[in-house]
């Protein structure tokens, strides 16, 4: 959770530090934020501090000659034990050599090592601003990840959320926004009378001219909204306006959250849209007793094109992905309802590339070993998105995660991330694989022009045995000109004209 306020843990023996240390950064404040300082002495004092309050922002340690062990193992405490993954450490040390395992020092996931000679009365408070960005980056990403857990979980169709709480909705898109707890909210009827159902923070007491002040046109626009029974998620200023519908036996609700431009990223405006619509109709669905299995289906395929906005795909690649695995499993034999499910799951197995940095992602060069290694966890952010929390049973869901994590498996074991090989491999995976592939091939990207049929065909049969399940290689050449049809009827015409 993002909080109103950042603070910065001091970790020295020495007072003077300490002293000069609230004279670099005294009054310091980070995107609106104001940035405390606290002071620990010894490593007693900084494991006590840690104790009491675990919303530390960054740590900057300073250890002294001979002792980096003792330090080393503080941090080992802040990052294992208290599992303070947002947390930044500056560790500053005496000299390099004192470093006897550069692996310990990634492993603990030290995000700034510097020597003493480095760490400057010049450069003091350069670094720890970078580090406060780093650690608000890192905060808002955690907060992404919860929100889409959260907005996984709702919109399933094993969970019924009708009988939730006005109060527990609004608490729910705090939290995929990443908006700090206890911020202004108000709710209300957008009737003649504007009558407050909730309200929270500043906007408490206040008149409808006061709510819409310096956004007043946006009255209008709530109002023509409200009368067609339209979803709307509009934003103006230092707010946000939603619709909520059949919340709280409500018909219609408007609500208002003050929002710091901060929390105004278009991925998080985006995700926050797409779960109040969304969360509305499955409502109204349930009420209704019908079949909620498709509505929640289109949920999930919606959040992987908040994926693929990011990426080098194109529009109905993550479409086409669906209707080529159920074409193959329908050939295989497979009955209608796994048919169904496929369908549904395979668009998800990129889901996982939400965590990947956008340098690596958007790169429209060759990747460096290292960028993709990076690249290579998205199957196992995507698998986490997804795996159960219990023993409870979730089709979709379950064959969305063991798609996520084996689309990359090849046959002769030399794919990501567990090398399974053979039919180890799950068969959505390895079918999954086929598609995924034969669809990049035909498609046009920013880095290449699409490849023709007969090409395509020819690569991918010289890769059965290898990457390609061969007697399911077999099968798609068989069939290929139905693959070819689904890709020609669903193409996208801006990137293949």
């Amino acid at each position: 959770m993002l909080h109103n306020n950042l603070s910065v843990l001091i970790v020295d023996d020495d007072q003077g530090m300490h002293m000069i240390s609230r004279l670099l950064i005294r009054g310091m404040t980070f995107q609106g934020k104001k940035v405390a300082l606290i002071s620990a002495h010894s490593i007693e004092e900084a494991r006590q501090q840690f104790a009491e309050n675990q919303d530390v922002s960054v740590a900057v340690i300073n250890a002294p000659e001979g002792q980096i062990d003792q330090y080393i193992q503080l941090i080992r405490h802040l990052r294992h034990t208290l599992k303070l993954k947002e947390l930044r450490i500056i560790l500053s040390i005496v000299s390099y050599k004192e470093i006897k395992d550069v692996g310990e020092y990634e492993n603990l996931d030290i995000n700034d090592l510097r020597t003493i000679n480095e760490l400057t009365e010049e450069n003091f408070a350069i670094v720890v601003r970078t580090a406060l960005r780093d650690y608000l980056a890192e905060a808002q990403l955690t907060q992404h990840i919860s929100g889409l857990h959260s907005l996984i979980s709702d919109l399933s169709a094993e969970v019924k959320v009708a009988d939730h709480t006005l109060y527990e909705v609004l608490k729910k898109i705090e939290s995929i926004m990443g908006r700090p707890e206890g911020n202004s909210k108000l709710v209300i009827e957008p009737n003649a009378d504007w009558n407050v159902v909730f309200s929270e923070g500043q906007f408490s007491g206040l008149s409808e001219k006061e709510i819409f002040e310096g956004s007043e046109e946006l009255i209008e626009l709530v109002k023509k909204y409200t009368a067609t029974q339209t979803n709307y998620f509009l934003y103006s200023n230092d707010k946000v306006f939603f619709s909520l519908n059949m919340i709280a036996n409500q018909d219609a609700l408007c609500c208002i959250f003050g929002c710091e431009r901060a929390y105004q990223d278009s991925y998080t405006l985006g995700i926050t849209q797409l779960f109040t619509t969304e969360y509305s109709l499955k409502i109204r669905n349930e009420r209704l007793q019908k079949d909620l299995l498709m509505s929640h289906r289109h949920v999930l395929t919606k959040l992987c094109e908040s994926v693929e906005v990011r990426s080098p795909e194109t529009g109905k690649h993550i479409y086409r992905i669906g209707m080529y695995a159920a074409l193959f499993s329908k050939i295989l034999g497979f009955d209608e309802e796994y048919q169904i499910l496929i369908e549904h799951a395979a668009p998800l197995h990129d889901i996982g590339k939400i965590a990947i940095p956008d340098v690596i992602l958007m790169k429209p060069g060759k990747l460096t070993t290292d960028e993709f290694e990076t690249m290579k966890t998205h199957v196992i952010h995507g698998f986490n998105f997804f795996k159960r929390e219990s023993d409870e049973i979730r089709p979709l869901l379950d064959l969305a995660a063991v798609i996520a994590l084996t689309h990359h498996e090849k046959w002769d074991g030399s794919g990501y991330p567990n090398q399974t090989s053979g039919i180890d491999i799950p068969i959505a995976g390895r079918i999954v694989a086929l598609c995924d592939v034969f669809d990049a091939l035909r498609s046009k990207r920013c880095y290449k022009e699409p490849v023709t049929l007969k090409e395509t065909l020819r690569i991918m049969q010289k890769d059965a045995g290898t990457h390609f399940d061969p007697k399911l290689m077999k099968i798609f050449a068989k069939h290929h000109v139905k693959f070819d049809q689904i890709f020609l009827d669903n193409i996208d015409h801006d990137a293949n004209e």
